[in-house]
């Protein structure tokens, strides 16, 4: 099983109506070309998004900065990843996005050039056939990640009489992933050799083990995705986002 822990921001849900964000455009809800409209908005919204938004206490992410990262592949493979740097949000490519009012269901696709975390790291299991122990600087390449997003969405309606997205979403998300590049410092108490030869085995395996990895930052993404979702949807009126 693949869990993330992200913390980031905490959801205000008693918090005050706000006006959708100058630069978060809404949509027509009767508008035949929706996802059209959607998409075009997101686009121009994706350089907001990443510079962060302190009114919506959405954090930087570029470069996104998060404390503990747990990737758990049940009892084989555990690793956890401290005081981690994402970069290359930036790259990110607004492909595709299909909104159904009448089903409440949104499905986002994008797509990152390369997304590279550095950080600290602690492992102990096995990946593949070959056991890997150790702890201590990391750095890892993720490239040509696409990734899908998509949930389904309620509508809550609060004491000043509005209705909003509910906040509590639980996407699917799926993903695809060209190739991993890894490079784990100090593995087996500093032994160089045997270091080496493991980043060697995980580099030319790379398409085996990044269903490993790679999916425990799909799943980061989406938590970070959440987030800002939550932050915006429990503050703005759903009729602010669809006129």
């Amino acid at each position: 099983m693949f869990r993330s822990l992200l913390v980031l921001v905490v959801v205000a849900l008693a918090a005050d109506a706000k006006k959708l964000a100058s630069y978060i455009k809404p949509c027509k809800r009767d508008d035949p070309n929706l996802n059209e409209c959607a998409k075009k908005n997101g686009l121009e919204a994706i350089p907001f998004l990443l510079k962060g938004d302190k009114e919506y206490k959405n954090p930087s992410l570029s470069p996104l900065l998060l404390p503990r990262l747990d990737v758990d592949a049940g009892a084989n493979l555990k690793i956890t990843f401290t005081d981690v740097t994402l970069r290359g949000l930036e790259t990110v490519d607004f492909r595709d996005i299909k909104i159904n009012l009448d089903k409440k269901t949104i499905f986002v696709q994008v797509a990152l050039k390369a997304l590279n975390l550095q950080g600290h790291y602690e492992i102990d299991g096995r990946i593949l056939v070959l056991p890997i122990q150790g702890n201590g600087p990391c750095n890892l390449t993720f490239e040509d990640l696409v990734v899908n997003y998509g949930f389904k969405y309620e509508l809550v309606k609060k004491e000043d009489g509005k209705n909003y997205i509910n906040p509590n979403i639980k996407p699917d998300v799926t993903y695809t992933m060209k190739n991993v590049h890894f490079q784990f410092d100090n593995l087996f108490n500093g032994d160089k050799t045997l270091g080496d030869q493991t980043n060697k085995f995980l580099n030319e395996n790379s398409g085996d083990i990044n269903k490993d990895l790679g999916e425990s930052i799909s799943q980061t993404i989406s938590a970070v995705v959440t987030n800002i979702i939550q932050l915006i949807v429990a503050v703005v009126p759903y009729d602010e986002i669809f006129i």
